[in-house]
């Protein structure tokens, strides 16, 4: 007597799940590849911002090395440590 209603119960969790399986399926279609692109675009931005960050690095390295820089900085350097 119980398998009856195991089985009945069994057959009609199935057909609820088959009814929802396209919007799951849909909405999985919608939000997975949606989520990769912005991990995509946030992991390039980071990139892109590190790149530039390097570049001003050593546009200011090169600065430093140049010798009419190097006086100007140590002028500045003294200024800062009066104030």
């Amino acid at each position: 007597m119980l398998i009856i209603p195991l089985e009945r119960l069994i057959k009609r969790s199935f057909n609820h799940l088959k009814g929802k399986a396209g919007s799951i399926f849909i909405e999985a279609s919608l939000v997975l590849p949606l989520t990769c692109i912005i991990l995509i675009t946030m992991i390039t931005m980071a990139m892109s911002f590190y790149r530039n960050i390097y570049d001003q690095v050593q546009n200011h390295k090169e600065e430093m090395m140049n010798e009419s820089h190097r006086l100007q900085m140590e002028a500045v350097r003294i200024y800062e440590k009066i104030f």
